[in-house]
């Protein structure tokens, strides 16, 4: 989207949204993008004018109207918050491609941008907060296919630093796993709230044990020898200690946890 076909640099303030700033208050607004934008004269100048690029929907990037703005501004012109409204590093050149709809073939000025818009939103998360992509799921781990296409169209539009992101796989240092395994008898550690990042799973085996007899037969003594006194042992005389064959329930508790490092993920320069 462009109001004026010279356009050489684009600044992609906002993913699609429904609300607009009058005043210095917010406002219900038709869903829209913003994108501030400058031309080769605006460059020396430092000066860009900003545009709202209106879709159809909130979901929907096709483009149905744009309206630029009347005022061109100072890059360096501060914020309600004190800082540029032209922060370096977030913007990235415009490459001209040769396809239906570029500038030299549209008649408006206006700039066609034929993406896929699930993918367009990772390259636009990155313009904007300086986030880079995480594509992972639990069951299936990270979307490889998912990560070759953002690299494709940040490559497209000229956003090295998330072509780097993928070639390098930085992603596989924002999610790791962490794994434990333990053996429990009975219901022992069965039982516990477990957090939705982290997957616990049981096997079950059944384990032949010798298990200690009272001589005096008590129940309380049984498997437990140390129970046994003085009138056991003389229940017991010279002979062995007694055992016997038993049969116990035993489960394998396997737990895997996925830890994310979110500052892996913020560009520290942008």
């Amino acid at each position: 989207m462009a109001t004026d076909p010279n356009t050489t640099t684009v600044l992609i303030r906002s993913d699609v949204h429904a609300s607009t700033r009058i005043l210095g208050k917010w406002a219900k607004d038709e869903p829209h993008l913003t994108v501030s934008l400058k031309n080769r004269i605006q460059e020396e100048e430092k000066t860009h004018e900003t545009s709202h690029g209106y879709t159809i929907a909130l979901d929907d990037y096709t483009l149905a109207r744009s309206v630029p703005s009347k005022y061109i501004k100072r890059d360096d012109t501060k914020d309600q918050d004190g800082n540029d409204i032209w922060p370096g590093g977030l913007q990235t050149e415009i490459v001209m491609h040769a396809t239906a709809g570029a500038p030299t073939d549209n008649p408006t000025g206006s700039y066609f941008l034929d993406l896929d818009p699930d993918i367009f939103t990772h390259v636009l998360r990155f313009l904007r907060a300086g986030l880079y992509p995480i594509c992972y799921d639990g069951a299936k781990g990270h979307d490889v296919a998912a990560y070759a296409a953002i690299a494709a169209q940040a490559a497209y539009l000229g956003v090295p630093k998330l072509c780097d992101w993928v070639d390098g796989r930085r992603y596989l240092k924002a999610v790791t796993r962490e794994s434990s395994a333990k053996i429990v008898e009975g219901e022992d550690g069965l039982r516990g709230v477990q957090g939705a990042d982290t997957k616990v799973r049981y096997h079950p085996f059944w384990k032949t044990e010798k298990n200690y007899v009272c001589p005096r037969g008590i129940a309380v003594h049984y498997g437990s020898p140390g129970k046994c006194g003085r009138a056991c042992k003389q229940a017991q005389g010279d002979a062995e200690d007694e055992y016997e064959d038993c049969e116990v329930l035993k489960t394998l508790v396997v737990t895997e946890k996925t830890v994310f490092d979110w500052q892996v993920c913020v560009d520290a320069e942008g």
